[in-house]
């Protein structure tokens, strides 16, 4: 999932607008999910949480002027909030 995000980021440049991010990430996350039918990923909406998560860690690393970033225990206790029924993975396999 980590490559196709990357190839997705690779080839269109996101703006700062959510709605059209939010678009891309859920064609992402049904495509993703219809060419790796053996994912640990129940559903798009899995795929989608854990891909949007990552996307706002990225922003959070090196876009964000805060005096605070997110550690890795933020990001996997946010990616699990959202998404922890849609996941077949051992919370462990986030990190």
């Amino acid at each position: 999932m980590l490559e196709a995000l990357r190839e997705l980021c690779l080839r269109l440049y996101l703006l700062a607008e959510t709605n059209k991010i939010d678009e891309i990430l859920k064609t992402l996350s049904m495509r993703y999910i219809k060419c790796n039918p053996a994912t640990p990923f129940r559903n798009a909406v899995a795929v989608h949480s854990v891909t949007y998560s990552l996307l706002l860690l990225n922003t959070d690393w090196h876009l964000a002027d805060l005096e605070r970033h997110m550690n890795m225990q933020d990001f996997v206790q946010n990616t699990k909030s959202v998404s922890y029924t849609h996941l077949t993975l051992p919370t462990s396999d986030l990190v």
